[in-house]
């Protein structure tokens, strides 16, 4: 199974969900729509990146840095936010709430959206 996403320029790159994406850099990107489900994202920055309608269910995304990231909609069930930053972020219908972040140790601000 793979990840599609589209580069600055606009050219689809295919990623192996089997590859780890340990502490990738993609701050950003336009991964709307993307599949990352079960994935290791571990570390990942993926700071205002548009993650509209993205599946990170069952993720591990401990550490990883979503400030200003959009996640409108996107499906965060079973997701491992332990220590991650949503400071800025748009978690618009992911049902996240302040409670579930404060028990996930997940970092969030004032200016996050819920």
């Amino acid at each position: 199974m793979t990840v599609k996403i589209k580069d600055v320029h606009g050219k689809v790159i295919y990623i192996h969900k089997e590859i780890s994406l340990l502490d990738a850099n993609l701050a950003g990107v336009n991964l709307a729509g993307a599949d990352f489900s079960g994935a290791n994202l571990r570390d990942a920055d993926f700071e205002d990146a548009n993650l509209l309608g993205a599946n990170l269910s069952g993720a591990n995304l401990t550490g990883a840095n979503l400030g200003n990231a959009n996640l409108t909609g996107a499906n965060l069930s079973g997701a491992d936010l332990t220590g991650a930053n949503l400071s800025g972020a748009v978690l618009r219908g992911t049902g996240l709430t302040r409670r579930a972040l404060n028990a996930r140790n997940a970092f969030y601000d004032a200016s996050t959206f819920f």
